[in-house]
Protein backbone atom coordinates (compact mmCIF):
# COMPACT_ATOMS: atom_id res chain seq x y z
CA UNK A 1 0.00 0.00 0.00
CA UNK A 2 1.37 3.38 -1.07
CA UNK A 3 0.38 5.17 2.16
CA UNK A 4 2.33 2.60 4.19
CA UNK A 5 5.36 3.18 1.97
CA UNK A 6 5.08 6.93 2.52
CA UNK A 7 4.88 6.37 6.26
CA UNK A 8 8.05 4.26 6.16
CA UNK A 9 10.08 6.67 4.04
CA UNK A 10 8.74 9.71 5.93
CA UNK A 11 9.13 12.18 3.02
CA UNK A 12 10.17 15.75 3.71
CA UNK A 13 7.93 18.66 2.74
CA UNK A 14 9.49 19.25 -0.68
CA UNK A 15 9.26 15.57 -1.62
CA UNK A 16 5.64 15.10 -0.56
CA UNK A 17 4.50 18.27 -2.35
CA UNK A 18 6.30 17.24 -5.52
CA UNK A 19 4.64 13.82 -5.33
CA UNK A 20 1.26 15.50 -4.76
CA UNK A 21 1.89 17.58 -7.88
CA UNK A 22 3.18 14.68 -9.98
CA UNK A 23 1.19 14.87 -13.23
CA UNK A 24 1.62 11.37 -14.62
CA UNK A 25 0.14 9.02 -12.02
CA UNK A 26 -3.10 10.37 -10.60
CA UNK A 27 -3.26 7.69 -7.89
CA UNK A 28 0.21 8.63 -6.58
CA UNK A 29 -0.77 12.29 -6.72
CA UNK A 30 -3.99 11.76 -4.77
CA UNK A 31 -2.45 9.47 -2.13
CA UNK A 32 0.50 11.82 -1.66
CA UNK A 33 -1.89 14.73 -1.15
CA UNK A 34 -3.87 12.66 1.36
CA UNK A 35 -0.67 11.83 3.25
CA UNK A 36 0.34 15.50 3.28
CA UNK A 37 -3.08 16.67 4.51
CA UNK A 38 -3.37 13.90 7.12
CA UNK A 39 0.11 14.64 8.46
CA UNK A 40 0.18 18.40 7.99
CA UNK A 41 -0.01 19.34 11.67
CA UNK A 42 2.23 16.57 12.97
CA UNK A 43 5.00 16.67 10.32
CA UNK A 44 4.81 19.60 7.93
CA UNK A 45 3.17 22.69 9.42
CA UNK A 46 6.32 23.92 11.17
CA UNK A 47 8.23 23.85 7.85
CA UNK A 48 5.41 24.99 5.57
CA UNK A 49 5.75 28.63 4.56
CA UNK A 50 3.24 29.44 1.79
CA UNK A 51 5.38 32.24 0.36
CA UNK A 52 8.18 29.71 -0.26
CA UNK A 53 6.00 27.03 -1.91
CA UNK A 54 6.06 27.14 -5.71
CA UNK A 55 4.35 23.83 -6.47
CA UNK A 56 0.90 23.38 -8.05
CA UNK A 57 -0.34 20.58 -5.78
CA UNK A 58 -3.83 21.78 -4.79
CA UNK A 59 -6.72 20.24 -6.75
CA UNK A 60 -9.30 22.69 -8.05
CA UNK A 61 -13.02 21.91 -7.98
CA UNK A 62 -14.05 23.97 -10.99
CA UNK A 63 -11.55 22.43 -13.39
CA UNK A 64 -9.50 19.32 -13.77
CA UNK A 65 -6.37 21.20 -12.82
CA UNK A 66 -4.03 21.77 -9.91
CA UNK A 67 -2.88 25.13 -8.64
CA UNK A 68 -0.39 26.79 -6.35
CA UNK A 69 -1.84 28.18 -3.12
CA UNK A 70 -1.68 31.66 -4.63
CA UNK A 71 -3.61 30.60 -7.74
CA UNK A 72 -6.75 29.19 -6.13
CA UNK A 73 -9.30 30.49 -3.67
CA UNK A 74 -11.81 29.29 -1.09
CA UNK A 75 -14.88 31.35 -2.07
CA UNK A 76 -16.58 29.48 -4.90
CA UNK A 77 -18.31 32.69 -6.02
CA UNK A 78 -15.09 33.97 -7.61
CA UNK A 79 -15.25 31.16 -10.17
CA UNK A 80 -17.69 33.40 -12.07
CA UNK A 81 -14.57 35.32 -13.11
CA UNK A 82 -12.63 32.19 -14.02
CA UNK A 83 -10.59 31.87 -10.84
CA UNK A 84 -9.64 28.41 -9.58
CA UNK A 85 -11.45 27.19 -6.47
CA UNK A 86 -9.80 24.73 -4.10
CA UNK A 87 -11.59 21.38 -3.99
CA UNK A 88 -14.44 21.22 -1.47
CA UNK A 89 -12.89 18.56 0.79
CA UNK A 90 -9.80 20.74 1.35
CA UNK A 91 -11.53 24.03 2.13
CA UNK A 92 -11.47 23.60 5.90
CA UNK A 93 -7.66 23.39 5.82
CA UNK A 94 -7.11 25.77 2.90
CA UNK A 95 -6.10 28.68 5.11
CA UNK A 96 -3.33 26.57 6.62
CA UNK A 97 -1.97 26.01 3.12
CA UNK A 98 -1.97 29.75 2.37
CA UNK A 99 -5.08 29.73 0.18
CA UNK A 100 -6.95 33.02 0.41
CA UNK A 101 -10.70 33.45 0.60
CA UNK A 102 -10.87 35.71 -2.48
CA UNK A 103 -8.57 37.23 -5.09
CA UNK A 104 -7.13 40.61 -4.16
CA UNK A 105 -8.09 43.85 -5.88
CA UNK A 106 -5.23 43.66 -8.42
CA UNK A 107 -6.18 40.09 -9.37
CA UNK A 108 -9.85 41.04 -9.71
CA UNK A 109 -9.06 43.99 -11.99
CA UNK A 110 -6.70 41.86 -14.07
CA UNK A 111 -9.33 39.11 -14.34
CA UNK A 112 -11.98 41.58 -15.44
CA UNK A 113 -9.80 43.30 -18.05
CA UNK A 114 -8.30 40.10 -19.46
CA UNK A 115 -11.59 38.24 -19.57
CA UNK A 116 -14.44 40.76 -19.82
CA UNK A 117 -18.03 39.50 -19.62
CA UNK A 118 -19.46 38.33 -22.93
CA UNK A 119 -23.07 39.27 -22.27
CA UNK A 120 -25.35 41.25 -19.95
CA UNK A 121 -26.24 38.32 -17.70
CA UNK A 122 -22.60 37.39 -17.18
CA UNK A 123 -21.72 41.03 -16.50
CA UNK A 124 -24.50 41.25 -13.91
CA UNK A 125 -23.22 38.12 -12.11
CA UNK A 126 -19.63 39.36 -12.17
CA UNK A 127 -20.48 42.82 -10.86
CA UNK A 128 -22.69 41.33 -8.14
CA UNK A 129 -19.68 39.29 -7.02
CA UNK A 130 -17.36 42.32 -7.29
CA UNK A 131 -19.80 44.32 -5.16
CA UNK A 132 -19.28 41.80 -2.34
CA UNK A 133 -15.54 42.47 -2.51
CA UNK A 134 -15.71 46.20 -1.81
CA UNK A 135 -14.02 47.17 1.42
Amino acid sequence: NYLKILTKINPDLETILNLAAYPIYSKIRELSLKYFVDNFYSKYSKFYKPEEIDVAYLPCSNSNSYAKHSECFINDKCKIMGFNIIRQDLRSKAGDFGVRQNPNRVELIKGLTENPPKNKNKAKEIFEYLNTQLE
